[in-house]
């Protein structure tokens, strides 16, 4: 956390007002010990010139430094750190931050102590705001450039952490620390313990003495005090959003790893590489629809895969590995049977997983629940068969088939081996027969739905001119077979022109009864071909159009149009008749392992919005108001819905003595988020419009929107501006429009629903492309929105900002992520330079608010501040009392203007005490005061944090805690 007091000098204050009449000439420094053409030079210089370090004319770059001096230094070089330039000041401060230093308390150990470099790692890390280990520490400032190792070979001893730090060492690491983040502290919350080594992977061999990085490093001038970029490995940089996992299955990380190309130049935006996936457990990555998938893709230098826990009964350490597969360029020739490998730990633990459900009649299109189906689905994969045609015999009940295939296979000695495997055959052939229920189904390339599928499979094996009838087999998916029935009718082709998608749609359309005879068992068969047809090109959806005059099309259309007023008269018919609207809270208990517990005889109480209520885990019944679910489920609704962020507790109130000992460490209250989209207002102005949508489906965009909330706020801003044109294009390595036209049409398209986040970008050829949509209209007012989290190439921003101006189109960009996740320059100059707003969107609370700004930007022509978005301004607020001080701090959105300053008040029954924070880099608001300021005051919990703007309006509030 940030922290600082504010000390006015009088004297210093008269010396700037002097200084800043004066005339400066900057020359570079000269130093007796260090020659203009060092390695060091740079650094030394650019550490002496801004005051950091002391060392005019003579630097003693070899001389050790001591933890005073350190300290000295750092806050020199910190842009938080306002106060006075004394001894105890500095380590108050940076206590308060709870840096890994010794002259805490015994002021002796300030100037007596000698810092290590593994001292410094931690300190730095620190200062970055990481909790780690001295290993951990020293990687953090490989992957930050901050350190190269003495020799270039990156491992822990060849940073030799035992070694003194000296003052050459300190210019130099600070000098390429700041290069690629400001220095200014960000701190700890609690004292250093290596809380956070898990967010940083120790390579291979990181122990040894040998590099970790392949190929090893040009020999080059130096050592850490001189380093070089070109000595920086192939894997630059791993992050893991959690390193230990719940091995009950549904667990899952995020892992980030950034590559650069084997003559260590960095990848362009735009390429995509393919990594096959592999973990010695049973963990699998999943895409971007939670389908399991083997491979996973590069968005430009940096592979993303989103890896779930298998189910365990016991803690295992994993590796999971990525090896290039498909490889054509050279470039990437030297990772070719290399392994990327990341460790992770699976712990089996018991749970009380907590979902909800909120039914609004209001908004009944939002999704606003945090239930998710399940990631894995398997189904066992024919042994030894090779990809291509299998025969298929027979079809029993449940989804299974007898199937064998010619096949050659290798034994347990090695030998090739040339014979039919077969399966289903003979004596228990029914039990010894495979499943395809749940594995992937085709019917030529286009995916199908289950019943489709049995249906296209019976008439080809019991009716068909061929026995056994032929199905093409294939294993994409690990977990999953693939089976695909081929074959498109000569005549349907001829009358759809030849084109395979229209073919493919008539002869699936002919397995469907008569449209009153249609259920919802047809309900995944018809969006099924549905998808086929949404994905036809321009000229393919007029070859089907014209198929039997427009029939086809009319009778598609009519069979969705059926199933999904079916659709909605079964979720109408099991939604309570009780309540006009509802908060829905769903509770299950699982054993260590991920099973769920289905009998188990206890309670819930569930509080929320002010009520309380009990819920029973059930095995049976259905009355919604006597809390009824699944077996094992315990089920509790309120009749209100709360707007915005909210919260339920949930605590088991009466427990299983079968199972006390077993969930003993989850019985206690837990809370869960609850989200429900607020209402947009009215559009309080009207005006025709036309509005462009580029969407970013790269692959970076898995790590800052996995749950596609995207797709979700693009259809509600279609909805709420009803524009007579609207173009939607998906952004990757390119642009392609996905729907254009008036808002009732497009909205009758997917959209973004199904989209899988994938492969490289270049969102400024998306943008390109949809300038050419617009009309010639000079009434109507057009807008772009484009959300991303601006990983792109930049090369064309100065033609495609001529072009938005040249049309009169203005540009508001949206950024998705934080830190790293996020490069917010393209964004920002997008939007400035074309008269639009950027905003930045942490969570579907500040999207919804931005949604509402950018829709009143955009219908009434006026400039809108992103930033009025309540209390989302202020992030991180904290009051806390340390050594006879009280800190109170707290950061507004740097991307916010609004705020002109911070207040903190105390309230209390008999007096009331008020601050205003001082005001750090527009980022930082903090004081620190003597706690003898509150002797007339008791310091309690209401504490409130108020922003105001320049008029004195106030734009947010928060209440805290004090710590």
């Amino acid at each position: 956390m940030k922290n600082k007091q504010t000390f006015i000098s009088v004297v210093l204050t008269l010396v700037l007002l002097i200084t800043s009449f004066m005339p400066f000439v900057a020359e570079a420094a000269t130093f007796s010990d260090v020659p203009a053409n060092s390695g060091k030079y740079p650094a030394i210089n650019w550490a002496v010139e801004n005051g950091f370090m002391n060392g005019a004319g003579r630097f003693e770059p070899n001389a050790t430094v001591k933890e005073g001096a350190l300290v000295e230094t750092l806050s020199r070089a910190d842009e938080h750190y306002q106060q006075v330039q004394e001894a105890d000041m500095r380590y108050l401060f940076y206590g308060e931050f709870n840096l890994p230093l010794k002259g805490y308390v015994n002021k002796s150990l300030r100037n007596a102590t000698d810092v290590t470099r593994g001292d410094f790692a931690r300190i730095f890390a620190a200062f970055r705001g990481y909790d780690l280990t001295e290993k951990h520490a020293v990687q953090y400032l490989y992957t930050q450039g901050v350190t190269t190792g003495v020799t270039g070979k990156k491992t822990y001893k060849d940073y030799q952490p035992e070694r003194v730090l000296t003052k050459g060492d300190l210019a130099v690491f600070l000098y390429r620390a700041q290069q690629t983040e400001r220095l200014a502290v960000k701190g700890l919350q609690l004292a250093a313990v290596g809380r956070d080594d898990s967010k940083v992977t120790l390579p291979p061999g990181f122990d040894g003495d040998t590099t970790t990085q392949l190929p090893p490093p040009t020999e080059q001038e130096g050592n850490d005090i001189v380093g070089s970029e070109s000595s920086k490995g192939l894997v630059q940089e791993v992050r893991i959003s959690k390193e230990e996992l719940i091995a009950n299955g549904v667990d899952r990380t995020m892992l980030e790893i950034k590559l650069q190309t084997c003559d260590l130049s960095p990848i362009n935006a735009e390429k995509t590489h393919q990594f096959q996936v592999k973990s010695k457990f049973g963990a699998y990555a999943v895409d971007g629809e939670g389908k399991v998938t083997r491979n996973v893709y590069t968005d430009g230098d940096t592979i993303y895969a989103e890896i779930v826990a298998p189910q365990l009964t016991k803690s295992v350490r994993d590796t999971i590995t990525f090896e290039l597969v498909n490889n054509n360029d050279k470039a990437m020739s030297c990772f070719v049977g290399k392994k990327i490998e990341v460790p992770l730990r699976y712990m089996p633990k018991a749970e009380m997983r907590v979902t909800y459900d909120v039914w609004d009649p209001d908004q009944p299109e939002d999704d606003n629940t945090n239930v998710k189906p399940p990631a894995i689905i398997t189904e066992t994969s024919p042994e030894f068969f090779q990809d291509g045609l299998i025969d298929v015999y027979t079809i029993f009940e449940d989804y299974k088939f007898e199937i064998g295939q010619l096949t050659e296979f290798r034994d347990v000695l090695g030998e090739v081996k040339r014979e039919y495997i077969h399966y289903g055959k003979n004596e228990n052939a029914e039990k010894n027969a495979l499943g395809y229920e749940n594995a992937i189904l085709k019917f030529e390339n286009y995916p199908i739905a289950l019943w489709l599928f049995d249906r296209m499979l019976h008439e080809r094996v019991y009716e068909g001119v061929r026995y056994p009838a032929e199905v093409h087999y294939s294993q994409v998916d690990p977990l999953r077979p693939t089976y695909a029935i081929q074959g498109i009718d000569d005549v349907i082709a001829s009358q759809a022109e030849q084109i395979n998608a229209v073919a493919a749609i008539v002869q699936l359309m002919g397995y469907l009864p008569a449209e009153d005879k249609i259920t919802l068992e047809h309900y995944d068969s018809i969006y099924s071909i549905w998808a086929i047809y949404e994905n036809l090109g321009v000229k393919e959806k007029d070859v089907f159009l014209a198929y039997e005059k427009g029939k086809k099309l009319g009778q598609l259309e009519a069979y969705k149009k059926r199933v999904d007023a079916l659709k909605e008269s079964e979720i109408i018919a099991n939604r309570p008749k009780e309540f006009e609207r509802y908060t829905k809270v769903m509770v299950n208990l699982y054993m260590p392992g991920g099973e769920v517990i289905t009998d188990y005889q206890g309670e819930v109480k569930v509080t929320f919005n002010g009520e309380e209520r009990t819920g029973h885990f059930i095995t049976n019944t259905s009355s919604a108001l006597g809390g009824s679910g699944e077996p094992g489920t315990a089920v509790v609704y309120f009749d209100s819905v709360v707007y915005g962020e909210s919260n339920a507790t949930v605590e088991i109130v009466k427990g299983d003595k079968e199972y006390d000992k077993m969930l003993k460490d989850i019985t206690g209250p837990q809370q869960v988020d609850i989200y429900t989209d607020p209402r947009f207002a009215t559009n309080s102005c009207t005006r025709a419009t036309e509005i462009g949508f580029v969407v970013d489906y790269s692959g970076s965009m898995q790590a800052v929107d996995p749950d596609n909330s995207r797709a979700h706020y693009v259809r509600k801003l279609i909805k709420q501006f009803d524009a007579e044109n609207n173009i939607i294009v998906r952004a990757d390595t390119t642009g392609k429009v996905i729907k254009k036209g008036k808002a009732k049409d497009v909205l009758t398209h997917s959209l973004f629903d199904n989209e899988v986040n994938k492969g490289g970008t270049n969102l400024l050829k998306a943008t390109d492309v949809v300038f050419n949509h617009y009309t010639d209209s000079r009434q109507a007012s057009k807008a772009l929105i484009i959300i991303s989290d601006g990983k792109t190439s930049v090369t064309m921003i100065n033609q495609i900002t001529k072009k938005a101006k040249d049309q009169g189109i203005k540009v508001y960009t949206i950024g998705m992520g934080e830190g790293k996740q996020l490069n917010d320059r393209t964004l920002v100059q997008l939007a400035n330079d074309t008269g639009g707003t950027y905003f930045h969107a942490l969570n579907r609370h500040q999207f919804h608010n931005h949604a509402q700004v950018l829709l009143n930007s955009v219908l009434c022509n006026r400039v809108y501040d992103s930033c009025a978005i309540s209390n989302n301004l202020l992030r991180d607020p904290s009051v806390r009392v340390r050594n006879g001080r009280v800190t109170m701090q707290t950061q507004v959105d740097e991307t916010c203007n609004l705020v002109d300053k911070v207040i903190v008040k105390y309230h209390a029954s008999h007096g009331e005490l008020q601050f205003t924070l001082g005001n750090r880099s527009n980022v930082l608001h903090t004081t620190t005061q003597p706690i003898a300021q509150f002797d007339n005051l008791i310091l309690n919990s209401n504490v409130e944090f108020v922003a105001l703007d320049k008029s004195g309006n106030v734009i947010a509030r928060k209440n805290v805690t004090v710590q």
